[in-house]
């Protein structure tokens, strides 16, 4: 036991991952909650030993997260929680029996409603959606940034999983009514999606299987460019939605530490590429299609997601 609490912290989270943790969006998703835990660490000068970790050290590293950013509350919590499951793989792990007690840690509570935790993410209507893409003064940058948010909104799908339906590497179903879906395999979770194409989106498809992207491609191999490049999809749609004329005051509710406050923006500022998956589980709610169609397409397991974070009923 004694051999067990001189062993690095964060290189035991790191075999808790690969001996617990099965999929590997998560995974990833576990190693970034490391990283940052061993920045902290490291920053506070606190020793990478598992008899370093306590209820003490959590909640320095909570204020620690609250001095860097006191607005990002929900970000901060899922941190703490996955470091904390970790901690429980450890002191169960019959090799490490890790016997780490962190009883004394009290984690800050996000004291927003749903409806609040909600409000910073804002799907737009049809009307919007149409505007946007009738929209035609516009830079070939901002039409290629256009394009790809459009068909984000009528897709239902994450940033990740666009460059699989723009090359094509989906299988194609004939439905009795003659109307084509497609399904892929998302790249978070490894599940099925499943989902009509519009024929605005397959209009789109077309065009650029014909030009290809010129100004934000998402579609090459290199990971680091095509970060850069949605980047550059989140700047340069704001500019686009500008010119089109969202520019009405959005209202929403964040906690800055432990207050909750009222924040205001105008529209096109909180528009990014996520805001296209709220607006597709909108729309399509709104539209009467039952929330078990729409997981079909969006390839959630059940609909607690639609309920807890993407459905907006009243904006």
């Amino acid at each position: 036991m004694e051999k067990e609490m001189h062993l690095s912290a964060t290189l035991v989270f790191r075999k808790m991952v690969d001996k617990y943790v099965k999929e590997d969006s998560s995974k990833k998703i576990y190693l970034g909650y490391i990283s940052a835990f061993e920045a902290f660490l490291k920053v506070k000068s606190i020793p990478n030993r598992l008899s370093a970790i306590n209820g003490d050290t959590l909640t320095d590293y909570q204020q620690y997260l609250l001095d860097l950013n006191p607005r990002r509350i929900a970000t901060h919590l899922n941190k703490i929680k996955g470091i904390r499951t970790l901690i429980n793989h450890a002191n169960r792990d019959k090799e490490i029996k890790a016997n780490i007690n962190i009883n004394s840690f009290v984690a800050i509570r996000d004291e927003r409603s749903k409806e609040q935790k909600k409000s910073k993410q804002v799907p737009l209507t049809e009307k919007q959606l149409l505007a946007i893409y009738n929209y035609t003064n516009l830079k070939p940058r901002e039409v290629e940034a256009r394009d790809l948010f459009i068909c984000q909104c009528l897709l239902g799908q994450r940033i990740s999983d666009l460059p699989k339906i723009f090359k094509g590497e989906y299988a194609i179903t004939l439905l009795d009514d003659e109307n084509e879906v497609i399904s892929f395999t998302v790249q978070k979770t490894r599940e099925e999606a499943t989902l009509y194409l519009f024929p605005v989106v397959k209009e789109i498809l077309e065009r650029y299987k014909q030009t290809g992207f010129k100004h934000i491609d998402l579609l090459i191999e290199d990971e680091k460019i095509v970060r850069r490049n949605e980047a550059k999809l989140n700047r340069t749609i704001k500019q686009v939605c500008k010119k089109v004329g969202l520019d009405s005051d959005v209202i929403y509710v964040e906690q800055i530490g432990e207050d909750v406050v009222e924040k205001k923006k105008k529209l096109f500022e909180m528009i990014h590429t996520h805001i296209a998956r709220h607006t597709f589980i909108t729309l399509m709610c709104r539209l009467g299609v039952s929330k078990e169609d729409v997981i079909i397409a969006t390839a959630h397991t059940d609909t607690t997601m639609i309920d807890d974070v993407y459905l907006h009923e009243t904006v």
